[in-house]
Order: structure tokens, then C-alpha cells, then sequence
């Protein structure tokens, strides 16, 4: 198994490799450009359809290597989303859909998930407590799992490198949970994710992006981390191998730094009685921006955040479930009080180094004024 899932990887990356450049080649013929503004973080003209390349790279490998004798209808639901989601986002990417219609299509593609792949939220799993729901409240909380982290990988797409580098690390993460349990088609996905982000990031994770993966690819790379995700939760519940409420808390976790940017941005915009929904720049990347980060550490940093908070999962007793859910709170108003501190040293540093800059020419001049007789 260990050797076929590293093909899975191989052939995603390969797909994807192959494919992005001549992507980027017909985007430039045809003027399917990013073009820089106020609230984007690049300065040049880029691709945006890097998302298509991610796509092929993943189904490629997923139809090679899934196993449809097993979970062949759970893959046919999934894949279904996906193809629907793929072309919402080609669609945007080329012509921007307004929010509603680009609601309305993950919610449909949700359905397919739920409804055709059996991918869904049987109740909170011991979370705060609560065990199974009602059939319509549990219907209710998956589709707003998943509109959550759809959107929340939406979000976080807003430097070179940070929203490709943290869908890495989860889809790793989930990848080698689900080889040592034994959960091949899940397995085999998360691999097939993390084989066609890791090609796409070549071309990303740069000073100069070659390319962005646009709309599409963070459509279909949040609906795959929210697939994974819940696949965690319930086989992890089925397993018994955390206590009741810590696989939900872990799976938190993976995804830490999307969530919490999420929840961040829309407690910043309610405070300031704007629409949560509305564009701006208070995305944590964008902070660190403006404290003196380039693309690549803004990147490093958030994704080593991320990798610390799964971490102190692991640390954690595995019966301490509400200890689990106050250090996932902590961590947020951690990374939340840091990048404040750093954005305010930064402006401090700056505003010195500004004073000190005019006392040295008013000096300057003063002393070069001739005398007054």
C-alpha cells in the first residue's frame, strides 16, 4: 500500500506539472490575467487558472488508482462535486460570479457529496458534549462544515505560497492517518491532493508567482479538505480511537490557521458594522504584509503555526476534549495578539527610522547655512 500511494503522489505531480506550464502559456495568449489592485498583494500581471492544473493532476490520479470496487459510489459522489465545483471556478476565474450563484453551486455540489457520496456529519461526536442529531440539524451542520472551509481556503488565498504550502500539510497529515487506519480511497485522495499541490506550488512559492490557482483551485481544494476533514471525524468515531470530541478538535486543528482567519476577518467586519462577506485587507497574511513580511515568510510562518497547533494535539491528554477545544481558542488569540504586536513594532520601527531620517537633514542643512553677520 505504502508503495502505491507514493505513485498516487507521483502521478498527481506529474499531471499537474505537466500541465501548468502549458496553462500558463494559453492564460498569457489570452489575456487571463490577475491584475494587480488595492486589496490584491502582487504588483505584476499572473495566470490565475493555476487551479486547472491541480485538477487534472488529482483526478488523474485519483481514477488510476481508487479502488471502485470498495467505495465506488462514495468516489462517484465526490468526483461529481468536484467536476461541478471545477467549472464554477472556471467560470469565476474567467467571469466573476456574484456571491449568491457561487453559494448556490457549493451547495449543490454539497448535496452530491452528502446525498450521492454519503460524505456527512452524523452529530458532533462528543463535542461540547453532544453525541447523534436529529437527521435535518445533522444535514444543517454538514453543509455548513463544508461552506466553512470551502471559504475559509477561499480566504486564505491571498499570498504566494499560503493557502498551496497549509493545504500540503493537511492533505499530508490526513494522508498518513488514514494509510496507518487503514482507509484506502481516502488515503489515496489525500496523496493525490498533496501530489498536485506540491507540483503547483513550484510554480507558486516564489518571490513572483508564475501562477495562481484562482478560483478553481481553491473551490475544489477547500471542498477536498472539508471531504477529509469529516471523513477524519467519523472514521475516527467508528475506530474509537480518540475519546468522544477530540477527532472534531484535531480536525480543527489541521485546518487551524484558514478557520481561524475566517472566524478573525468576520468578527473584525461585524465589529465595524460591515457585511462579513465584504472584501478588505485584515486577512492575517495581509497584517503580516504590512509588518514587514515578504510573500515566502508569511508563508513559513503561518504554516508553521499550523504545524505547532497539531503538535500540542498530540501533546494533549487524548481524554481531555474541552482542553482541546481552550487550547484551539488560545492558539487563535495568540496568532491574533502576535501578528498585532508585529505590526505595530514594524510601524514603531518605521516611524523612527522616518524622525531620525528628517532630524539628520534638518541638521544637515542647518550646518551647511553660511553664517549670519
Amino acid at each position: 500500500m505504502y508503495y502505491q500511494l507514493g505513485l498516487v503522489f507521483v502521478c498527481a505531480a506529474v499531471g499537474a506539472w505537466g500541465s501548468i506550464p502549458k496553462i500558463i502559456k494559453l492564460a498569457q495568449a489570452k489575456g487571463l490575467l490577475d491584475y494587480p489592485d488595492a486589496r490584491k498583494a502582487h504588483l505584476s500581471q499572473t495566470p490565475t487558472l493555476g487551479g486547472v492544473g491541480i485538477f487534472i493532476g488529482f483526478i488523474l490520479s485519483l481514477t488510476i488508482f481508487s479502488n471502485y470496487a470498495t467505495n465506488g459510489h462514495q468516489l462517484l459522489g465526490i468526483i461529481a462535486a468536484l467536476i461541478f465545483l471545477f467549472f464554477t471556478g472556471v467560470k469565476d476565474d474567467l467571469m466573476p460570479l456574484p456571491p449568491l450563484k457561487k453559494l448556490a453551486a457549493q451547495v449543490f455540489a454539497i448535496g452530491l457529496a452528502v446525498f450521492k457520496g454519503n460524505v456527512w456529519l452524523h452529530g458532533m461526536y462528543g463535542l461540547w458534549g453532544i453525541g447523534d442529531l436529529p437527521l435535518p440539524i445533522a444535514y444543517a451542520l454538514t453543509f455548513f462544515v463544508y461552506i466553512t472551509i470551502i471559504n475559509a481556503i477561499n480566504l486564505v488565498d491571498g499570498v504566494n505560497g499560503l493557502a498551496g504550502t497549509l493545504v500540503l500539510a493537511a492533505s499530508l497529515f490526513f494522508g498518513i492517518w488514514y494509510t496507518v487506519y487503514d482507509i484506502q480511497y481516502l488515503a489515496v485522495a489525500s496523496f493525490a491532493v498533496a501530489g498536485a499541490v506540491a507540483a503547483f506550488l513550484y510554480f507558486n512559492f516564489r518571490k513572483e508567482a508564475l501562477v495562481f490557482m484562482g478560483d478553481t483551485g481553491s473551490l475544489i481544494l477547500g471542498f477536498l479538505m472539508a471531504v477529509l476533514s469529516i471523513g477524519f471525524i467519523e472514521h475516527a468515531y467508528q475506530l474509537k480511537i480518540y475519546a468522544p470530541g477530540v477527532a472534531p478538535s484535531i480536525a480543527m486543528a489541521v485546518l487551524s490557521v484558514p478557520l481561524i482567519d475566517t472566524v478573525r476577518v468576520f468578527i473584525i467586519r461585524v465589529i465595524n458594522k460591515r457585511s462579513p462577506f465584504s472584501g478588505d485587507r485584515s486577512h492575517l497574511h495581509h497584517v503580516l504584509l504590512r509588518a514587514g513580511f515578504n510573500h515566502i515568510q508569511t508563508s513559513i510562518f503561518l504554516l508553521l503555526f499550523q504545524l505547532m497547533v497539531i503538535a500540542s494535539m498530540y501533546l494533549l491528554p487524548n481524554s481531555a476534549v474541552h482542553i482541546q477545544l481552550y487550547t484551539l481558542v488560545a492558539w487563535g488569540l495568540l496568532l491574533n495578539s502576535l501578528i498585532i504586536f508585529l505590526e505595530k513594532r514594524y510601524f514603531s520601527k518605521t516611524q523612527k527610522a522616518t524622525e531620525a531620517t528628517f532630524r539628520h537633514k534638518v541638521k544637515t542643512e542647518s550646518s551647511s547655512q553660511p553664517p549670519v553677520v
